[in-house]
């Protein structure tokens, strides 16, 4: 029986994201670009003229749940993989499918179930942390609470997840009460001990992503800041999954960003703060 160009195209994606799954248990930090060149490669057929248009996308998204999960994908993942890949090409947002999978029930058990954070992660996330706060108009009132409570999924209809909600309370300081970033971070330092991993992450992101919606009345602002960042995190020499995010010239990554979107912007940011906690956690 011939198979429409849909089915062949699902049977296509579910074996390609077992390739993938092969191929990132070998190295996590692999590059998923080409990883993906198993999974659509570069020979011409009526199915790959089908589906080049969309590996952009379903590239973008096996780098979200690698850096986001901190392991290869699963044989198991396919279908969710395959419902957020369609709602992708649908219009969603990356920033709404990120949220999405730092609000499951798999990441809320990677938050509560890893050890805590080494001495050298705990300071990389203040750092950074404090460095996304600086300037900021609205703080995040964090305590130590924040540290070892995982926070609820709120549901579209407002039904209760069956956990407590965790929300922060927001501190809007006066000027001269400010920190500066080394005494923020300290604060930030001491506040977090005894976090894991993923819990840095998502509140480092949430922080993020709040830093970038200040900024978002203004492209330009948006363009700046990243550009900046981008640049900074590049002297880590931490490899960020692609050649061209890796350099440290900050004009480049301007001249990018003025030409993309928020949200492709956003998860650039992002992914730069996973992949960045994901390989100081793992240094010895």
């Amino acid at each position: 029986m011939k198979r429409s160009v849909g089915a062949r195209r699902s049977i296509s994606l579910q074996r390609g994201l077992l390739v993938l799954t092969a191929a990132l248990s070998l190295s996590q930090f692999a590059c998923v670009d080409q990883i993906l060149n198993k999974i659509f490669p570069a020979k011409k057929s009526p199915v790959i003229e089908v589906a080049e248009p969309i590996r952009a996308t379903d590239e973008l998204l096996g780098e979200m749940f690698t850096v986001v999960y901190f392991s290869a994908p699963q044989e198991s993942d396919v279908q969710e993989f395959t419902g957020l890949s369609q709602s992708l090409k649908q219009g969603a947002s990356l920033e709404g499918v990120y949220r999405g999978l730092v609000a499951s029930n798999r990441y809320r058990s990677l938050e509560s179930q890893s050890g805590a954070a080494t001495p050298a992660l705990l300071k990389a996330f203040a750092v950074s942390l404090a460095e996304v706060r600086e300037g900021m108009v609205t703080l995040r009132n964090f305590s130590a609470q924040d540290a070892v409570q995982v926070p609820s999924v709120s549901y579209p209809d407002e039904s209760d997840s069956g956990v407590e909600v965790k929300t922060f309370p927001l501190l809007k300081p006066a000027a001269d009460k400010r920190l500066g970033i080394e005494e923020d971070a300290a604060n930030l330092a001491k506040t977090f001990v005894g976090a894991s991993l993923f819990t840095l992450k998502r509140v480092l992101c949430e922080a993020a992503l709040s830093r970038l919606d200040e900024l978002g009345g203004s492209h330009d602002e948006v363009a700046q800041w990243y550009s900046k960042f981008a640049a900074s995190m590049a002297q880590s020499k931490i490899d960020f999954g692609l050649k061209q995010r890796n350099l440290g010239d900050g004009d480049l990554h301007f001249s990018w960003a003025m030409k993309a979107s928020d949200d492709r912007i956003k998860w650039e940011t992002l992914n730069r703060y996973h992949r960045y906690l994901n390989a100081i956690s793992v240094q010895r």
